[in-house]
């Protein structure tokens, strides 16, 4: 039933963005030359979170930050650190192509889906504000070490298997 409403997202005292200034738009997302826009982040309420260039620490891949399947979710928190934006694919699952937002001083990360990864990079890239290290975009600030990425994901893999493991030998 949501995938047929939109909604304005727009609240009176938001500050309205020229054409101009928006580098990449599709139904997830929105880049302006100095923020990002994740659309319908918070639920129920549909609006959009707002997030300064300044303010990220690092964005990368759902794949390389480690997201297993217990770490998704359509819309709000799953069983990890990501707080996921509304992005509904195919039944329950998310769209295609996902990433991973990480604001300074935060440990809930933020989750989003893009239409397009390859016009969604580029604004990133020609901005200044994010530079491209290997295949990770980090905020020239601070570089998080690969280790921080995959460690949650590899302990939540290991006692999924251990929990089958403890099924199969129940009768």
């Amino acid at each position: 039933m949501t995938d047929y409403i939109e909604l304005n997202n727009t609240n009176s005292n938001e500050e309205k963005i020229n054409d101009t200034d928006i580098l990449y738009n599709d139904k997830y997302i929105q880049i302006t030359n100095n923020e990002i826009m994740l659309k319908k982040y918070y639920f129920p309420s549909f609006s959009s979170k707002k997030i300064e260039f300044s303010d990220i620490e690092y964005i990368c891949s759902d794949q390389e930050y480690g997201v297993d399947i217990l770490g998704y979710k359509v819309w709000g928190m799953g069983l990890s650190t990501i707080y996921w934006a509304y992005g509904k694919g195919r039944g329950l699952s998310r769209p295609k192509y996902n990433y991973i937002l990480k604001k300074h001083n935060t440990t809930l990360c933020s989750g989003f889906s893009v239409e397009n990864p390859t016009e969604f990079l580029s604004p990133l890239r020609s901005s200044g504000n994010i530079e491209v290290v290997t295949q990770f975009l980090f905020t020239k600030s601070r570089i998080v070490p690969t280790e921080h990425f995959n460690i949650g994901a590899l302990v939540r893999i290991l006692l999924l298997r251990i929990l089958l493991v403890l099924l199969r030998l129940v009768p």
